[in-house]
């Protein structure tokens, strides 16, 4: 399966839209069970877990876990730097403020005039 950027599937995106979280981290797990490197399915489980506070832990599993991937073809330093800052998000809900901070200074470092409102580009 072969996704381009950051969309996984229309249920996911409209699941998001929605706010119907259980619905989107339901169909990111679809993805996964048939291929469980696929960086965008991961990345979208921790910006889930970064916009609803639940399953914090997951989220920071998975966006570890994309840490260690290739980013996907055509994606430039803005999508490192945006792993790190939502790892950042979710770190920090879950009370681990000084992870959060290294998480929010490495989006930085990587892509030095990161702000988080280049995320809306990125995905």
């Amino acid at each position: 399966m072969n996704v381009p950027r950051l969309w996984v599937s229309r249920a996911a995106t409209v699941a998001l839209a929605e706010e119907c979280y259980d619905a989107a981290f339901a169909e990111f797990e679809r993805v996964l069970a048939g291929e469980p490197d696929h960086f965008p399915a991961l990345y979208q489980i921790g910006r889930c877990a970064a916009l609803s506070g639940k399953r914090l832990e997951d989220g920071i599993a998975a966006l570890r876990r994309c840490l260690t991937l290739p980013l996907p073809p055509g994606e430039s330093a803005l999508g490192r730097a945006s792993v790190h800052y939502r790892l950042g998000m979710v770190l920090e809900k879950s009370g681990r403020r000084a992870e959060a901070a290294e998480s929010f200074a490495m989006a930085r470092a990587i892509h030095p005039d990161f702000r988080p409102t280049k995320l809306a580009a990125w995905h």
